[in-house]
């Protein structure tokens, strides 16, 4: 019995169906939290700045929902089940406190902008995890051979 160390590659050199389908999923239950914005916040008696301020803030989490999604899987399900589990460590928790956090207390404190901005600036963390975490999902670095480390 041989055992392998990367799976074979696929014949069409085509995007991923799971990521695509993992983004298609994401990008359409962004849309329903976008139709239930307005009657969601209806049921609450709160000022008008706060229901402008939620309002952007459920419109950023619904636009990048499929971000998130897809890191979720990316960190969670393919690089930890494939044994990649330092990588997943060290870019989940380096971008947080390389980019997120600094981005959050830059938004906040240094330039005063809203909570809705602020929150939109820490999202790039999300977006950098994913760029990297793709680029590593495509090398195919993350496979390794989890019955010969036993």
């Amino acid at each position: 019995m041989t055992t392998r160390t990367t799976a074979p590659a696929r014949a069409t050199g085509g995007p991923n169906p799971g990521i695509l389908g993992l983004v298609s999923l994401g990008l359409f239950v962004g849309s329903l939290i976008l139709l239930g914005v307005e009657p969601l916040l209806g049921m609450y008696k709160v000022s008008a700045a706060v229901i402008d301020y939620t309002q952007r803030v459920l419109v950023i989490i619904s636009l990048l929902l499929w971000l998130r999604a897809s890191n979720l899987i990316l960190f969670v399900g393919i690089f930890r089940s494939g044994g990649d589990t330092r990588f997943a460590l060290l870019l989940d928790a380096g971008i947080i406190w390389a980019i997120g956090v600094p981005l959050a207390v830059a938004g906040a404190f240094l330039f005063h902008l809203p909570v809705y901005l602020v929150y939109l600036l820490v999202m790039t963390e999300e977006l950098t995890k994913w760029l990297l975490g793709m680029r590593r999902f495509l090398s195919r670095k993350w496979i390794h051979n989890l019955a010969q480390t036993l």
